[in-house]
């Protein structure tokens, strides 16, 4: 007997949850531990995940399932935790430390800690920089009560955050991002290492950065009309990503690349985007017939680069990629860059301000 259709579709729509901060969510809550609750909740059968207005702090990295739509309604804002500065200094072996605005922490969450930001790539006793962790037992204003004692004395002025990618998108397909608010939490004066750290969307698939990819790629990942905005790492990454695309987002303020189609991404497009004050406004770093059209780039170091990384001896990449209709303006460094080894793309009827170089 045939299913009436009604019920058919009872059967196959997938379904439609709503994250909020009071009772008119399927799932309440404001931070990271709601958003994958919710998330997880549409693992195996897709849907739809439209999250309410209210700032959600991601205290952890949040691993987006396949076949989901992740929604922002306005006003919703998913932000990285703000980092701070130690207000005095803290010996080495105390339990607990001032920092200048705790507002931001968790109880539990690990936060790394870094020398002052005058100290460069050392601590005022001249030992190298390494990853140092501690894990937050307890808060009372802007008093940190560690789990652990700290391993070296700290002077005023050290910095200590959260470090982790907000959304992780791994060897999934069929994701669309769309409407969402992403803060990255940079603050003026406090400079913070970017690059894999720290970034607001990040896609990619098991492989190795000078061999290939070593599994099947993310595939079809859409992420649009989003909000991006004061990120110390990228607004968007693609690794080992394929068939995907950034469109009508309006990305400012970031320490890195705003849109960064990277290792063995193929077949992948930034169109429609409007950039500005990033170092670099839209990166292809091996990858491979992408398509960068009708952006807007302003006052970023780079508007568009085309690059190769030397250890990379993989065959077929970073050719074919089309750079065009973008009007680019206020560059501090070139408008368009184009790498050595970088073979049969085209770069067509641009507006720039400033110089292509090609090496």
């Amino acid at each position: 007997m045939a299913i009436p259709s009604s019920l058919r579709a009872q059967v196959t729509d997938p379904p439609t949850l709503i994250l909020a901060q009071d009772d008119s969510g399927d799932i309440v809550g404001n931070d990271h531990a709601a958003l994958q609750a919710a998330l997880d909740r549409l693992a195996g059968t897709g849907g739809l995940l439209l999250v309410r207005p209210g700032v959600y702090e991601l205290h952890a990295m949040v691993k987006v399932p396949g076949g989901v739509t992740l929604r922002g309604a306005p006003g919703a804002v998913l932000q990285l935790p703000r980092p701070s500065l130690f207000a005095e200094d803290a010996p080495r072996g105390a339990t607990f430390v001032q920092v200048d605005d705790a507002s931001g922490f968790r109880v539990g969450s690990p936060l790394e800690l870094l020398p002052p930001i005058q100290e460069g790539l050392k601590w005022p006793d001249d030992t190298p920089l390494e990853h140092c962790w501690c894990r937050v037992q307890a808060i009372e204003g802007n008093t940190l009560h560690l789990e652990r004692p700290l391993a070296r004395a700290m002077p005023a002025g050290s910095r200590i955050g959260y470090r982790h990618k907000l959304l992780l998108l791994y060897g999934v397909e069929d994701v669309t991002l769309e409407n969402l608010t992403i803060d990255g939490g940079a603050v003026d004066g406090i400079r913070m290492p970017g690059h894999h750290q720290r970034t607001a969307i990040w896609a990619t698939a098991p492989m190795e950065r000078s061999t290939g990819p070593t599994g099947p790629p993310t595939r079809n990942v859409t992420v649009r009309d989003c909000e991006i905005r004061n990120c110390y790492g990228r607004a968007v990454a693609f690794y080992n990503t394929v068939e995907s695309r950034v469109t009508g987002c309006r990305i400012d303020n970031v320490s890195d690349e705003a849109i960064d189609f990277d290792h063995y991404a193929e077949r992948c497009t930034a169109a429609g985007n409007r950039i500005s004050r990033a170092t670099w406004g839209v990166a292809l770093n091996d990858a491979s017939r992408c398509l960068v059209e009708d952006n807007e780039i302003a006052d970023c170091g780079v508007g568009v680069t085309l690059w190769w990384l030397e250890s990379v001896v993989a065959e077929g990449i970073n050719e074919e990629n089309v750079i065009r209709d973008n009007t680019i303006t206020g560059s501090e460094r070139f408008a368009i860059t184009v790498g050595q080894a970088c073979h049969r793309n085209e770069i067509t009827c641009n507006v720039v301000e400033g110089q292509i170089r090609v090496v």
